[in-house]
């Protein structure tokens, strides 16, 4: 073989090697991935509250459309709250989760609280139902459980307006409270603990209403900003907007009052 066939033959052997350079890196799989749903929590909700360790209760309450909540169990004296910062986040099938504050304050002579999660599926305007655990057992309280939850718009879906509340209220435990025309409010109790606050319309074609209230003579664990939803309700009183029914919290406790339009 002459010179000129020996190069042509090591010149294709070269090329068959990709001409020594490296390999191009595999391409990586470029699939659209799935859209985050994003659904709208938001509605006066009532339903049914499930302890894995036995036994419910009734359970109700407001959530906003920017994801603020308070859900209240009367019966057993259980308070599920979390606001716009509690890092909720959805998912491809429009699951639900985020983390709350669980306050106890029934008949025990120490309130307790602990942090948890939520995860369930939204169905707006219609149900919410998923499942909470929390980092600590509460007296009384299994740790995990089950929250079923059914829309109300019968209560929500009518206006809101700080006129609407305007008046003199009275609360289960005696306290009132004078509600002004622009949502400034006064409260007093007969142990001389006093509350100075601020109500603010959340959506004025919804009936909800967000609070904060500074308290004064209370004692330790009741002294301090209280921030919290509530809503307009007829109830037993058989009167239209007759009661308004408010959660607060300060971080180490929950307010929960029922007032009575006097």
């Amino acid at each position: 073989m002459n010179k000129l066939g020996i190069i042509a033959v090591f010149t294709l052997v070269i090329a068959g090697c990709g001409g020594g350079e490296g390999s191009p890196p595999p391409v990586e799989s470029t699939a659209p991935q799935p859209p985050i749903v994003v659904k709208d929590p938001s509605g006066i909700w009532k339903g049914t509250i499930f302890y894995d360790g036995g036994g419910n209760a009734t359970i109700k309450g407001l959530i906003t459309t920017d994801g603020e909540g308070r859900l209240l169990t009367h019966t057993r004296y259980h308070a599920f709250a979390w606001d716009k910062s509690s890092q909720a986040n959805w998912d491809s099938d429009g699951n639900w989760a985020f983390n709350l504050t669980v306050f106890t304050s029934g008949p025990g002579p120490v309130p307790e609280v602990t942090r948890g999660t939520f995860t369930g599926e939204v169905y707006e305007r219609w149900s919410i139902n998923g499942d909470f655990e929390l980092d600590t057992k509460l007296p009384s309280f299994s740790d995990s459980g089950r929250i079923s939850l059914s829309y109300q718009q019968y209560l929500y879906e009518r206006p809101s307006s700080l006129s609407r509340l305007e008046g003199i209220w009275e609360d289960q435990w005696g306290g009132v409270v004078t509600i002004n025309v622009d949502g400034s409010f006064f409260m007093q109790y007969e142990n001389g603990c006093v509350f100075n606050g601020l109500i603010e319309v959340v959506d004025p074609q919804h009936n909800g209403y967000r609070l904060i209230m500074e308290g004064s003579f209370c004692g330790s664990a009741w002294n301090g900003t209280f921030q919290g939803l509530g809503f307009l309700d007829s109830g037993y009183t058989h009167i239209t907007d007759g009661l308004f029914d408010v959660q607060m919290d300060n971080g180490k406790v929950t307010f929960y009052p029922l007032f009575e339009r006097l």
